[in-house]
């Protein structure tokens, strides 16, 4: 893999953006990348027919199609669903961690019954054809719009337990037990996968239970189907105009242009942040083709980056950003799935259950997975003011003279500028990298006149340090209580774009019926667990959980892959009295 990351830094420097956000690469950049291995998404997803008030949950994998194993390369994937008019319903950022990731979606009222498609890909897997995406059909029935056309040719399912038996199938691999045969409402169920094969078992999994719904549900992938069919696609990359794999993160990338000639220009400084309570910033430059790049695989909670250029003459230019082209969905097929008669009184049932679980939803509330914070590029050095520590003063300009120790204002050609005490005139071309939010300020005045009892706390490095490629006069970071400073300037030259924040992991609900915590409120789950980080690495390792208020048929469903790359695909049947 690094290896991988040496050859496109070494070549990046030449590359040529078009406008739609590909590079155009010359023959031999196009064999370098040729070696560059391709990657397939499987996804793991609850069920293919979801009701309103319900969750999608799903469990990305990356595959490397060189190694057969999940794959380093992307550290970015997609996830859409479409409509049978082609039209986006969802599109989500999934952050890749050794190639899997994590996601859900809520099917609001708002989303009307019909047939969808589930698509999943990687940025790199855009260059070798739309027969290369993840799809998988997935159906909704909206009970409460009036779009549910009924025909009376499809039958429901018989679900009575010698039947669904036939579902259960074992694996090579790992096998599923119970703490129980007999299973009722509200009882813990403790659930093992054991390794059949010791060590050559362990991997990446993810773990369904679900109940099986009266109605006739459109075929789920599996994994070994997904992996059976890995190499019937491969294609080679022949055309010039190449997807960048996002090896370090999300890829931005665009232009400067000079506004006067019209033209791109080349080695020129530009930052982008993004503001937040764990701000972001970053630096980067124009390479001799006038592209700049930047990757972000940090966690970031904004939905707006920020772009600058960091030049003395910035107003003179404008920044141009390369989108990448909207997806081709014109061949998509989607799935003839309708609603007969015979299930109007299963959606009127399960209506009212979802109806009255989600009423309690604020009871049952899924856990966020806290993400570290950033660490500051110059974290450990600085020199940090809390404000309301101090007796404060109206202006920065007061606070710098009467607290600050190590900052003083002081004109520079004219204009006051918030300088190190440290400053002479002979360094009057090397000034402080101010900061406020995230953000990098370049008129000072906005900051100097600024109403201080806005401000948390100001950070000083109180040195010359170097960053991006430029050196600077010790570096002033602030922090605005509302986070809000760069959104009130009216002068500002700075470029805002949307970057779609990533989505966050969650640990997902399930009660604890011990505590009582529960006993009053009705239970009407019918997705009992879903863990998607199951990392087998032992011999045995057991999940626990609760049963609901629901009687009937559950499927247990683990997909995933072995450290080696096999598909283990294993479902059980739990049938609850």
């Amino acid at each position: 893999m690094k290896t991988f990351y040496i050859l496109i830094i070494s070549i990046v420097s030449s590359f040529s953006l078009t406008c739609s956000g590909q590079t155009l690469l010359n023959k031999e950049q196009l064999n370098n990348f040729r070696n560059i291995p391709q990657e397939k998404v499987f996804l793991h997803f609850n069920s293919s027919i979801m009701f309103s008030g319900e969750y999608l949950y799903y469990k990305v994998y990356n595959l490397n199609l060189k190694s057969n194993t999940l794959s380093n390369i992307s550290k970015v994937a997609y996830i859409e669903l479409i409509n049978s008019d082609k039209e986006v319903i969802f599109k989500h950022k999934i952050i890749l961690n050794s190639g899997t990731g994590q996601g859900d979606f809520y099917i609001t009222s708002s989303i009307p019954s019909g047939n969808y498609k589930l698509i999943a890909y990687t940025r790199w897997m855009r260059n070798f054809g739309k027969s290369n995406y993840f799809q998988a059909d997935v159906s909704i029935i909206n009970p409460f719009q009036t779009n549910l056309n009924f025909v009376d040719t499809l039958k429901t399912q018989n679900l009575s337990y010698k039947t669904t038996t036939k579902k259960n199938h074992k694996s090579n691999y790992i096998e599923i037990t119970l703490n129980k045969e007999k299973i009722s409402n509200r009882e813990l169920i403790q659930l093992s996968i054991n390794s059949i094969q010791g060590s050559n078992s362990y991997g990446n999994y993810s773990i369904s239970v679900k109940k099986i719904d009266q109605i006739r549900v459109p075929d789920k992938p599996n994994s070994k189907s997904f992996k059976n069919n890995l190499t019937s696609n491969i294609e080679t990359l022949n055309n010039s105009l190449v997807y960048l794999p996002e090896m370090r993160g999300k890829l931005i990338s665009g232009s400067i242009i000079d506004k006067k000639t019209n033209k791109i220009v080349a080695f020129k400084p530009i930052s982008l942040s993004i503001p937040g309570n764990n701000p972001i910033f970053k630096t980067s430059r124009t390479n001799a083709a006038g592209k700049f790049y930047f990757n972000i695989y940090d966690f970031y909670e904004n939905e707006n980056a920020i772009l600058e250029v960091m030049d003395k003459d910035f107003y003179n230019y404008d920044i141009k950003i390369h989108e990448d082209l909207p997806m081709d969905y014109s061949n998509v097929e989607f799935n003839n799935f309708k609603i007969s008669n015979e299930m109007k009184p299963i959606i009127k049932e399960k209506s009212i259950r979802n109806q009255v679980e989600n009423a309690y939803s604020n009871l049952k509330k899924d856990l966020l997975i806290t993400n570290d914070s950033i660490s500051k590029f110059y974290n450990g050095f600085e020199i940090t003011y809390n404000l309301d520590t101090y007796t404060r003063f109206k202006t920065v300009k007061e606070t710098v003279v009467e607290i600050i120790d190590e900052l003083k204002v002081q004109k520079v050609n004219g204009k006051d500028k918030l300088l190190l005490k440290s400053y002479t005139f002979s360094e009057k071309d090397l000034l402080s990298l101010i900061i406020v939010d995230g953000n990098v300020l370049k008129n000072h005045d906005d900051l100097i006149n600024y109403d201080s009892r806005k401000i948390e706390k100001i950070s000083v490095i109180n040195s010359k340090y170097r960053y991006g490629g430029k050196v600077y006069d010790g570096i002033i970071d602030v922090t605005t209580k509302n986070k809000n400073f760069i959104e009130n300037l009216t002068n500002s030259t700075a470029k805002t774009i949307n970057i779609s924040k990533p989505l966050d992991k969650k640990v997902y609900f399930t009660p604890n019926y011990k505590e009582n915590t529960f006993e009053r409120i009705p239970d009407y789950r019918t997705q009992l667990f879903w863990e998607p980080n199951c990392i087998l690495d032992k011999n045995k390792k057991t999940f626990s959980f609760y049963t609901s208020d629901y009687n009937g048929v559950f499927e247990i469903s683990i997909e995933g892959f072995t450290k080696e790359g096999i598909p283990v695909s294993i479902r059980k049947i739990l049938s609850v009295k």
